[in-house]
């Protein structure tokens, strides 16, 4: 919120003037400088039996371009300040200590990026947790993937990894135009069943082969996606609803049809299926229009386009539909780095606290109790879904049922501490991961738990 437009902040936190305090604005008489001064304004209480904390600070701009800032007193336990140009939370962006700039160097604050205190930045200790198997990636306040394509190629292994994934611009004649074939009738949260061969003379042979079975039809949803074996209208940007049903996802995401556009299904090149949302309004925005498409090929292959989207969160990516949750071991894929076609995790920050989510979790600061890379105050997902067992594979750390070199490191990563997926860690039973469990990791190492 305090980079979504050009700002100065000084104690950036819910005040309110209106219980106590006041603020003032003045000028001085030569007019070299203006100021804005909160004068023990009280902290937004929900409750009025809740301790009054109040704060005294100023701005004032110089008309040379010079802000100061000044803190005469603060009672809030947490706040920002600080400047912005209102972009956007810059690329490559780092806190600055303002406690520590009294030489005039812009420092990064104390302790920033070291979650766990051993003196080491987090940044230079990234253990990802889970693999990004699933292809599938949550975007929230982020999408980045407007106006590129994403090829995803099954590699036959009938376990993950099972895609390998390739991105690029979208450049001209990826999108595949509509032609042909049927226009759907648009409705809001409800799927249209389509037959592949009543789609076009193309598709008379046409079958797909997904998650190891064969389908000749689909669902198409008007939520950007498309589902097998049963029809599925949910809308939420959750990823336990996108795991629910086999399920391929383009930009799943609540949309509305009826309120404009057209959902199409038609035959592509190469004997290919394609679903088209085309300008399909955002239900909470109509102004935020997206043009999307996902094109099943007969080798199994999917490729999704994004020629336009307007809406800022949506989920993206496969999902096989066991029924079971969140996949053990799942971690989110980053599309926007699979331009070498190689799988690379989705590294989120979902709490804001500046650490990567998957640092918090590998390091103990944070509690990821159900193992799907999510932190459990991120999570949507009731924690007990799919909640892995650790005494039903010991030493599988990492939760992908099988003891190799992976879990030896995340047994070291996890040394002294049990708490959350490091639960996992402490073989012996003795609340301590030490000496005694890394004997008994060596004695596992190479089992398979399926």
């Amino acid at each position: 919120a305090h980079f979504a437009m050009p700002r100065i902040s000084a104690v950036f936190d819910d005040l309110d003037p209106s219980e106590h305090g006041e603020v003032r604005t003045g000028i001085d008489p030569q007019g070299d400088f203006i100021h804005v001064s909160w004068i023990d304004v009280a902290h937004y209480r929900s409750d009025s039996a809740d301790p009054m904390q109040t704060s005294s600070f100023q701005i004032v701009l110089y008309a040379d371009g010079a802000i100061d800032m000044c803190w005469r007193s603060s009672e809030v336990s947490s706040a920002i300040a600080g400047l912005s140009g209102g972009t956007g939370q810059p690329l490559g962006f780092a806190e600055t200590d303002l406690s520590n700039a009294t030489d005039c160097i812009f420092r990064v604050p104390t302790g920033y990026g070291d979650c766990d205190g051993d003196g080491v930045m987090d940044n230079c200790q990234i253990p990802l947790i889970g693999d990004p198997w699933w292809v599938t990636e949550q975007l929230i306040d982020s999408f980045d993937l407007s106006g590129w394509v994403a090829q995803l190629n099954p590699t036959g292994n009938s376990v993950p990894p099972a895609w390998s994934l390739c991105t690029d611009s979208a450049a001209q004649g990826v999108f595949i135009p509509p032609a042909g074939g049927i226009m759907l009738p648009a409705k809001d949260d409800d799927s249209t069943q389509v037959v592949f061969a009543n789609v076009d003379g193309a598709l008379a042979n046409f079958v797909f082969d997904y998650a190891g079975t064969t389908f000749t039809d689909c669902w198409m949803s008007p939520n950007g996606h498309v589902t097998f074996a049963s029809a599925d209208n949910a809308y939420e940007v959750s990823l336990v609803k996108h795991f629910e049903f086999p399920r391929v996802s383009v930009l799943f995401h609540d949309l509305d049809p009826t309120e404009g556009g057209y959902m199409h299904v038609g035959a592509g090149p190469a004997g290919s299926f394609v679903a088209t949302w085309h300008q399909i309004p955002n239900y909470e925005n109509t102004s935020q229009i997206s043009t999307v498409q996902i094109q099943l090929h007969p080798n199994g292959a999917i490729t999704l386009v994004w020629l336009e989207v307007g809406t800022p969160s949506a989920i993206i990516g496969l999902s096989d539909g066991t029924g079971t949750g969140i996949p053990q071991g799942f971690a989110e894929t980053d599309y926007s780095l699979a331009f070498d076609c190689q799988l690379r995790h989705a590294l989120d920050d979902c709490n804001a606290n500046g650490i990567y989510d998957s640092i918090e979790i590998a390091l103990g600061c944070g509690q990821d109790d159900d193992f799907d890379g999510l932190l459990n105050e991120c999570d949507d997902s009731d924690d007990s879904i799919g909640v892995w067992d650790p005494t039903a594979c010991p030493g599988d750390v990492d939760g992908n049922q099988a003891v190799d070199v992976r879990d030896l490191i995340g047994l070291l990563q996890c040394w002294n501490v049990t708490q959350g997926a490091c639960a996992a860690a402490d073989l012996d039973g003795n609340d301590i991961v030490g000496p005694g469990d890394v004997l008994l990791m060596v004695q596992h190492l190479g089992t398979h738990c399926n």
